[in-house]
């Protein structure tokens, strides 16, 4: 994203930063149960900044976010299985 020169003297990119940082923390705020991780442009799972306040969430761990929903998809599916053939 390129930088542009504000009456304020403050750059739109500052401002997009500042504005993404406020609204990661009232979100982290509103739910200290909630699973977080960084991501890369690709997918792939990179560490959380240290500039990120959790207020107690937990971490995903991993490769890439979507192997983390596929083993989700697949333990629920199992349990879906096993609950049919009880029945």
């Amino acid at each position: 994203m390129g930088t542009f020169a504000t009456p304020d003297a403050q750059s739109l990119t500052t401002r997009d930063e500042q504005g993404v940082a406020i609204g990661a923390e009232a979100l982290l705020r509103e739910h200290p149960d909630a699973l977080v991780c960084g991501l890369a442009g690709n997918g792939l799972i990179v560490p959380v900044p240290q500039s990120v306040g959790l207020w107690g969430q937990g971490l995903i761990e991993g490769r890439a976010l979507i192997d983390n929903v596929v083993a989700a998809v697949v333990s629920q599916s199992s349990r879906a299985r096993r609950r049919l053939t009880q029945n």
